[in-house]
């Protein structure tokens, strides 16, 4: 796999509806040398907005080895030498596109989870979660789902997209008091996320457009937590009876 620092150019060929989580493996550098120059006036933050919106639609059309600057460029209507005043390769962009939508999650699992203590319906907890899914993967159509499953530096276990949906769920499950240690809640907790993320690995760019996988999903997760939960409620009523 090569570095993605290498010449754009030479990229070798990848299917462009495979969602690999080797994709920026051979990335060696840190992520902070990927970090693009930061807008500073109105008219900078536009195009660097629309050259992250050309990059993610070609990462999803091409794949991101079938993608160069030179594309991106094309595509927002911008130079190439515009292109690299904010972003030093196709890298910086990746790692721009993980930090926006690590955002976005973080804003609708904090929306959706506000009040997802004991007395919320597992299920009504599940479904919320799911509906992020559907409603941001819209914007545009499959994003989302190549952020959670592509990697950045050779580091990383998880994609920082998925990273970030991981430590909301762990608080959720801390919230909703389900008796376990910190390892084990961990580990439920990387389980549900991956449990989630079947909806990319199975159902591709159009997952949570997919009715019949969407209700297999939810399936899959409530019978995974719902004896954790039965568990807590148990374990509450005992308490209450030896009160």
């Amino acid at each position: 796999m090569r570095n993605p620092r290498s010449d754009e150019r030479t990229d070798p060929g990848a299917d462009p509806m495979i969602y690999s989580r080797s994709v920026c493996q051979a990335d060696s550098v840190d992520r902070k040398n990927r970090v693009a120059r930061p807008p500073q006036q109105e008219r900078s933050r536009k195009m660097v907005a629309k050259l992250l919106e050309a990059a993610g639609a070609l990462f999803l059309e091409r794949g991101y080895d079938k993608t160069t600057t030179n594309h991106i460029a094309e595509r927002a209507g911008v130079s190439t030498g515009s292109l690299y005043q904010f972003f030093p390769d196709k890298a910086a962009m990746l790692v721009a596109l993980q930090d926006e939508w690590v955002a976005k999650l973080h804003t609708g699992m904090d929306a959706a989870l506000t009040d997802a203590g004991e007395d919320v319906p597992l299920e009504v907890i599940v479904d919320r979660v799911l509906n992020i899914h559907v409603t941001l993967n819209q914007e545009p159509p499959g994003l989302l789902g190549f952020l959670l499953v592509t990697l950045g530096p050779t580091d990383q276990v998880h994609s920082p997209t998925a990273t970030a949906t991981i430590g909301r769920v762990e608080e959720l499950i801390a919230l909703r008091g389900l008796p376990m240690p910190a390892e084990r809640r961990q580990v439920v907790t990387q389980l549900a996320v991956h449990i989630v993320s079947a909806i990319y690995y199975l159902g591709g760019p159009g997952g949570p457009a997919n009715t019949e996988l969407m209700r297999q999903i939810r399936q899959a997760l409530l019978a995974y937590l719902g004896p954790l939960e039965r568990r807590r409620a148990t374990s509450q009523a005992g308490i209450h009876a030896g009160a």
